[in-house]
Order: C-alpha cells, then structure tokens, then sequence
C-alpha cells in the first residue's frame, strides 16, 4: 500500500490505515486462529501473524482441503496446516495481504466474486497478482507444500 521510498511521516500513517482497512478480516483470521486453542501454534512475520497446527489443522480438515489449500490468508493473518506450508508460501501470501490492506471489507466478496467470474474488471486482478507474484517458482511452491503435507499424513 505504501511506497517504499515514501518519507516514514507520511508511510507509518499509510500503513496504520492499511492496517485498520484490513482490521475486520485480521480479526476474523485471529478469531480462527486461536479459537480452539488445541495446541496450535502462533508466530509474527513482518507484520503478519500466522497459525498453524493444532485447531487450524482442524479447521482445515472440517473443510476437507488438500495440498493446494495448505494455508488461508485473512487480513494480516495467515492459517497454515504445517510451519512448513507457511514457510514455502509466505511470498504469495503477502501479496494477498497486500491486496486486504487495499481492498478492506470488501476483499472478501471481490475475491470470491474472481473465483467464480462473477465480478468484472479491477477485481479480476486479485487472481493475476498472486500468479504474476509466484509464477513457475508459485506453482513449484504448491508441489512442495503438497509434498509436505502427504509426507505429515495430511
């Protein structure tokens, strides 16, 4: 959201609002995160907070998701089955933040709205940044979570 060669009066401002825009997903994604408290894990990257293990590995199997949905990213909140799995997709996952901290609230209904092309023009971005940020090495990240988990007995 902010430019990186922005002076920090003006880019610690942009950021806090970037921050609050996101807010009621990052609530949600905290809310899952810690929900079940059945020896998860939490960690901070950056100014992301990710989960995994323990009740999001639950939550996971409850939506009967595999390898490709190895993680959820809400707001600034990211929900990963493995460390591992987090590790490996941490580079298009930021994209996705980045894409909450300009969207907001409606992050969620523009990107369901791509998955099923039913939203037209600028929303239909989301989809094409995530791809454009990984490419080749995105879809190499996705066979190596997917090693990862069937290697775990995901």
């Amino acid at each position: 959201m902010t430019d990186q060669k922005q002076p920090a009066f003006i880019a610690i401002p942009l950021r806090l609002l970037a921050m609050i825009w996101a807010s009621p997903y990052t609530l949600l994604g905290l809310l899952l995160g810690m929900a079940p408290c059945t020896g998860g894990r939490a960690r901070i990257r950056g100014r992301v907070v990710e989960f995994y293990g323990g009740g999001v590995k639950w939550f996971f199997a409850l939506l009967a998701t595999r390898a490709i949905h190895a993680r959820v990213h809400l707001g600034h909140t990211v929900l990963g089955q493995t460390d591992a799995a987090l590790d490996v997709s941490r580079d298009h996952e930021m994209v996705h933040v980045r894409q909450f901290e300009r969207w907001g609230p409606l992050m969620g209904p523009a990107y369901l709205g791509c998955s099923h092309g039913i939203v037209v023009d600028a929303p239909q971005a989301l989809p094409r940044q995530s791809v454009r940020a990984g490419g080749v090495r995105a879809r190499r990240r996705e066979m190596k979570i997917g090693m990862i988990l069937r290697t775990a007995g995901v």
